[in-house]
């Protein structure tokens, strides 16, 4: 995995070139959340036992990615920074 500062500047990097127009780099930003989207995923239901009898990993990471990209779509993203204002 690549360190966190060049993780960060690649994000960047794509929310930039999503801001400029860059339809494929929506796609992009989603590829480089699925993993850590997963990993969450994994370690909140591993800490509700009777939530993943019902639930499976890959289903609850559907569901982020989806309202990732409908977020994409909606709310325009100019930085990779944690704004202090959230959640809203």
């Amino acid at each position: 995995m690549a360190d966190a500062s060049s993780q960060t500047a690649h994000i960047q990097a794509c929310l930039d070139r999503l801001s400029g127009g860059d339809e494929a780099a929506r796609a992009e930003l989603l590829g480089c959340a699925c993993e850590r989207l997963r990993n969450l995923a994994r370690k909140m239901l591993r800490g509700f036992p009777k939530v993943h009898r019902w639930e499976q990993t890959d289903d609850v990471l559907q569901n982020a990615a989806l309202r990732l990209h409908r977020t994409l779509q909606q709310l325009p993203v100019a930085t990779s920074a944690i704004s202090s204002a959230w959640p809203p």
